[in-house]
C-alpha cells in the first residue's frame, strides 16, 4: 500500500510478512484508515457508498501536513503515525467540536489551511476507498467535517446502523488512545 508519488517522509514504514514466496520485509505504507471505523463491522455502517475508509496519508506532518494530534508515549511524540486518519479533537472519535480530518496528504495543511488550491499527491486530489470498496477522489476541501446534530455527516459519517450514538460528547476524552 505505497504510492509511487509519496515522499519518504511521508511513508510508515511496516513490516509485511507471512507472503507465500516472499521474505518478511519493512516496507513503505503511504495509506491511513479512519481509525474510528478500524473494528468496525463495515456491514454495520449506515452509508458504506459514502463513507471514508482508506485515503493517502502523511506521516508525523510530512510535506506540512496537518497533524495536531501526534501519537505520545510517555509524553513524547512517536515517529509513526501515518497510517491513522484522526481527528482534529482527537485521534479515536469525533466530537461535536471536532473540524477537519488529519494526516491526510495534503501539502502545506499544518494550519488547518485546506483551501481549494491545495496541492493533494496527485495535483489537487488523493485517492480514497470507500467502505463499500469503491474508489473516488477527494480533494483538500473534503478535510473539513460537516457537523449536522452534533455528529460527523458526509464523507466522514461514522455513524453505524445498530449505535448510533457512539461518539456522544465526552466519548473521546473517555475513549482508549490508540
Amino acid at each position: 500500500m505505497s504510492c509511487p508519488a509519496s515522499t519518504a517522509d511521508e511513508n510508515v514504514p511496516t513490516l509485511v510478512y507471512g507472503r507465500p514466496g516472499k521474505d518478511d520485509a519493512i516496507e513503505p505504507v503511504s495509506y491511513g484508515m479512519v481509525v474510528s471505523l478500524s473494528s468496525m463491522p463495515l456491514n454495520d455502517l449506515a452509508d458504506q457508498n459514502g463513507t471514508l475508509l482508506i485515503t493517502e496519508t502523511a506521516n508525523n506532518g510530512a510535506q506540512g501536513s496537518y497533524n495536531p494530534q501526534p501519537f505520545r508515549l510517555d509524553g513524547k511524540v512517536v515517529p509513526y503515525d501515518g497510517m491513522a486518519i484522526g481527528w482534529n479533537t482527537s485521534n479515536s472519535f469525533p466530537t461535536p467540536q471536532t473540524e477537519w480530518m488529519t494526516r491526510l496528504a495534503f501539502r502545506n495543511t499544518s494550519q488547518g489551511n485546506f483551501g481549494g488550491q491545495t496541492l493533494g499527491r496527485h495535483n489537487l486530489v488523493n485517492n480514497a476507498i470507500m467502505a463499500d470498496g469503491s474508489l473516488r477522489h477527494i480533494s483538500a476541501p473534503d478535510a473539513k467535517v460537516k457537523i449536522q446534530r452534533g455528529r460527523p455527516s458526509g464523507i466522514w459519517n461514522v455513524e453505524a446502523t445498530f449505535y448510533p450514538l457512539f461518539y456522544e460528547e465526552g466519548a473521546a476524552e473517555a475513549a482508549p488512545s490508540p
